[in-house]
């Protein structure tokens, strides 16, 4: 295991590095073999690798982190334009030659700080997890499973169209809740953060709960995204995704909702149709986004935070000593 976790570390080190300095630093060396001055190999540095670093912070927890470096960048990529004097050659001449011997020391230094500042971002992610969140998430009025007294308190972040959320409630929660029913709460925190169409199936949850169906509608509608839990990130798991996407509306929900028995189809269909549960919708989000959340699955225990998919071995391990 801990063999594996190293090889992660590495893997996801790389990806991280190849993001943040993507196309600028390749552009960077480029520009300095052709013995371009060290202006001209930090402007697209600069630039660019501030482009990169802003876009990939909405798709991280850690968007400020990211944004001050893409700031950094930009100030040292104007920087850079602002004193640049210095002509691009098109060939290598000795004169060029003699200037790229004379700055390849600084060109040196600059890899190596783009390389620490990666390797802080990388730890920075790695080091989040099992951090204190350091405020209060109302759990008084949210479904809930297990003991209303428990010492332990899981809160789940999920998205009715996150196929991780799914595996993890289907493949770690539900067994580990049915294990430690009497000794953990576990609370339920729907979001529609990857499409706002997960709206419909949250409210399909809380109509479904009106007629005592809200964990069968639960998992029935988790479960839609099993078939993408293994496939990797192809152009056909993108097509099923999107049909999942496609046909998750009210009729749809309606149509599963009404295999339950002896249910009142009507009445599931009256409150569809109606906007009651915008409050507790909103409240969710509000909630979300006040813990500077950005992606899903996030289990909170006791309140420390956990992201993604997490095994039931992984989570016995955690709530083990908090059970003692």
């Amino acid at each position: 295991m801990e063999k594996k976790d190293k090889s992660n570390r590495f893997r996801n080190f790389l990806k991280s590095f190849s993001i943040l300095s993507g196309s600028g630093g390749i552009i960077g060396v480029i520009l300095a073999a052709s013995g371009i001055c060290i202006p001209c190999v930090l402007i697209p540095l600069g630039f660019i690798g501030a482009g990169i670093a802003f876009v990939f912070s909405f798709f991280t927890s850690y968007k400020w982190w990211l944004i001050s470096i893409a700031v950094i960048m930009l100030i040292i990529g104007l920087i850079a334009r602002k004193y640049a004097v210095c002509p691009i050659k098109s060939k290598i001449s000795k004169s060029s030659l003699s200037q790229l011997n004379s700055w390849k020391f600084y060109t040196f230094i600059i890899i190596v700080i783009l390389i620490s500042l990666t390797q802080i971002t990388f730890e920075l992610a790695l080091n989040k997890e099992g951090k204190t969140v350091n405020q209060q998430i109302p759990t008084e009025n949210n479904i809930f499973e297990g003991s209303a007294n428990a010492k332990v308190v899981i809160v789940d972040f999920f998205d009715y169209y996150c196929p991780p959320c799914s595996m993890l409630y289907i493949k770690t929660l539900k067994p580990f809740i049915q294990k430690h029913n009497k000794e953990v709460k576990v609370v339920l925190y729907p979001v529609s953060i990857l499409d706002n169409r997960g709206e419909a199936a949250i409210k399909a949850a809380y109509c479904a709960k009106e007629q005592g169906h809200f964990f069968d509608m639960h998992e029935k509608m988790l479960a839609r995204t099993e078939i993408l839990w293994d496939k990797p990130k192809n152009m056909e798991s993108f097509g099923q995704f999107f049909g999942i996407l496609d046909e998750g509306t009210q009729e749809y929900f309606t149509k599963l909702f009404s295999e339950f028995p002896k249910v009142d189809v009507e009445k599931f269909k009256d409150c569809m149709n109606s906007d009651k549960y915008r409050t507790e919708i909103d409240e969710a989000h509000k909630t979300y986004k006040s813990l500077s959340l950005y992606s899903v699955p996030v289990l909170i225990i006791n309140g420390k935070y956990y992201e993604g998919y997490m095994s039931e071995e992984r989570l016995e391990s955690i709530v083990e000593p908090l059970l003692k």
